[in-house]
């Protein structure tokens, strides 16, 4: 039917408890094929996107992010009213090697910058629920959506920008945007949700129970 179902389970709490606790459990659907002239963003522009850098640490133990370090590929994150922006590293400097890592690390980098902005906004940590729509650009065809990562993104860093939609008490939708050194678009995120943890920051355990939602994520390609 064009949907996959993901579950991911944490094997620390399975050894633990005896059974596959599920950590995040997903629903990815797969948009027919498309062709548009260029990545849509929601009134993306560079100037827009930041004033002053991020005020604290990024990663570690008094960081705004829980990542270990193969996900530590934010850096110099700034940010304003209008949204953040930041560089995602090149991915073979945190240690991923093969070609697709560079789709891997800068999508989850881009998940990240919308932590940070809901953390920004609303005031605690969060974790993502949803993300409408994600946009691959296919570097032979810039109009082209495609399914697999373009070269780029494993081989240099990128530009993250990040626009915000809409707040609620609890969550925040945002867009971001991939960009690479010539500035075209490497890849989209479109209406990335996510929503403040009930006690405001993270698991300390890895084997700490996280409630599972189910994520929809509508893929173009």
């Amino acid at each position: 039917d064009g949907v996959v179902r993901v579950r991911a389970t944490a094997p620390e709490a399975e050894a633990a408890s005896g059974a596959a606790r599920p950590y995040y459990q997903a629903r990815v659907v797969r948009a027919p094929p498309a062709n548009r002239g260029g990545v849509p963003l929601r009134n993306a522009s560079p100037e827009d996107a930041a004033v002053e850098p991020w005020p604290r640490p990024l990663y570690g133990p008094s960081g705004d992010l829980f990542h270990g370090a193969a996900f530590q590929a934010l850096q110099d994150v700034v940010h304003g009213d209008a949204g953040l922006s930041a560089t995602v590293l090149d991915p073979r400097s945190l240690g991923w090697a093969n070609e697709d890592a560079g789709l891997v690390a800068a999508l989850d980098a881009a998940v990240q910058l919308a932590a940070l902005w809901t953390r920004r906004t609303l005031g605690g940590a969060a974790l993502p629920t949803s993300i409408a729509r994600l946009y691959l650009a296919d570097t032979a065809q810039p109009g082209a959506l495609r399914g697999r990562a373009a070269p780029a993104p494993s081989s240099s860093t990128l530009e993250a920008r990040l626009v915000p939609v809409r707040v609620t008490r609890s969550s925040t939708v945002v867009d971001v945007q991939l960009l690479r050194a010539d500035g075209t678009v490497a890849a989209a995120l479109e209406g990335v949700e996510t929503h403040v943890l009930p006690s405001g920051v993270y698991p300390t355990s890895p084997a700490a129970p996280v409630r599972p939602h189910e994520t929809t994520l509508t893929a173009e390609s």
